[in-house]
């Protein structure tokens, strides 16, 4: 089995810009980005690759990780998610205001933030029209 770890730091805590609302690293300090990834030969999934990564994920859980939203990740649940990104209302608010009929949400987005009672909630709680973002990353209306 081919299964390399990708390592990489960043360090975003130095920039004045305020952070993206569901940004993985930390605010306030270097984040270690940990990737591990199985190869694919011939276009098949190796045997037990959901074991393999369910063990990644579950270390990372322990640690406090977050998965990176463009990699596979299988075993954290919506509301894991959810509680996560303290953000996660406000960027729901956002997305149901810039797509409200959903045109760009997928069946992995909707099953793990958007069917969630926090995410209802938050919804329900949305007001309707344009969105101006401030300076700070915050809804101003």
């Amino acid at each position: 089995m081919h299964a390399p770890i990708e390592v990489r730091i960043t360090d975003s805590s130095i920039s004045p810009n305020p952070h993206a609302w569901l940004d993985q690293s930390i605010s306030d300090g270097p984040t270690l980005y940990l990737n591990a990834t199985l190869y694919r030969p011939f276009l098949r999934n190796v045997t037990h690759w959901q074991r393999y990564y369910a063990a990644f994920e579950y270390l990372m859980k322990d640690l406090g990780g977050k998965p990176h939203w463009a990699k596979n990740f299988v075993t954290p649940t919506a509301s894991e998610i959810w509680h996560m990104y303290p953000d996660m209302e406000k960027w729901v608010k956002l997305r149901e205001q810039v797509d409200p009929s959903g045109v760009f949400v997928g069946e992995w987005l909707r099953r793990n933030i958007l069917d969630g009672e926090e995410a209802k909630k938050a919804v329900e709680e949305s007001d309707e029209g344009f969105v101006v973002i401030g300076s700070e990353g915050e809804v101003v209306s």
